[in-house]
């Protein structure tokens, strides 16, 4: 089931939108990669909880890459990167799975730094990382949680989250099947 919740749009600046109401989903559930390779795993996917963690590093990166890439590649208007505030979706998704070490920015900034992605035109820089993955973002996705955040703290994470969800489908599309046993 999709739950969804009705927000009246305040903003005076958007006339167009100002004092409509839209529809925000609710997440009421987020798997971890444990929990989504059991999932995975119940289905009869060839995928296992140490699979990405397993992987030679330029592979991870590799899947990192082509997962940016893909990103990126929506249509401009409808993509989930549009914000410097996605970096932490990015980020978050890349630790929790396994393609990256969890809290080492300049590990991952190097990385993306070393990736040269023509289209990426929203910077990353450490110190926002270090600003920003804090309190709910630093933890585990399956862990994040919007209770009692102010209305601007809330949109940004619905926002954030919304990003999370494509990229980690994304991710999730770009791991490499093991092949199964004859």
């Amino acid at each position: 089931m999709i739950l969804y919740t009705l927000k009246k749009y305040v903003n005076e600046k958007l006339s167009a939108a100002y004092g409509k109401f839209f529809a925000y989903p609710v997440v009421t559930q987020t798997y971890g990669l444990d929990e989504l390779a059991e999932h995975m795993e119940s289905h009869n996917t060839p995928f296992s909880k140490g699979c990405i963690r397993n992987l030679p590093e330029a592979t991870r990166i590799d899947i990192l890459k082509r997962s940016i890439k893909q990103l990126l590649g929506y249509n401009p208007k409808k993509s989930p990167f549009t914000k410097q505030r996605h970096w932490i979706a990015v980020y978050r998704v890349a630790a929790d799975m396994g393609l990256i070490i969890d809290g080492d920015f300049k590990y991952f900034k190097s990385i993306i730094d070393r990736m040269q992605i023509d289209t990426l035109s929203i910077p990353l820089s450490i110190s926002y990382l270090e600003k920003t993955i804090k309190d709910t973002y630093a933890m585990n996705i399956e862990n994040w949680i919007n209770d009692g955040l102010s209305e601007k703290k809330s949109i940004e994470y619905e926002d954030i989250k919304r990003c999370v969800d494509a990229f980690a489908k994304i991710v999730e599309m770009n791991i490499p099947r093991k092949e199964s046993s004859k």
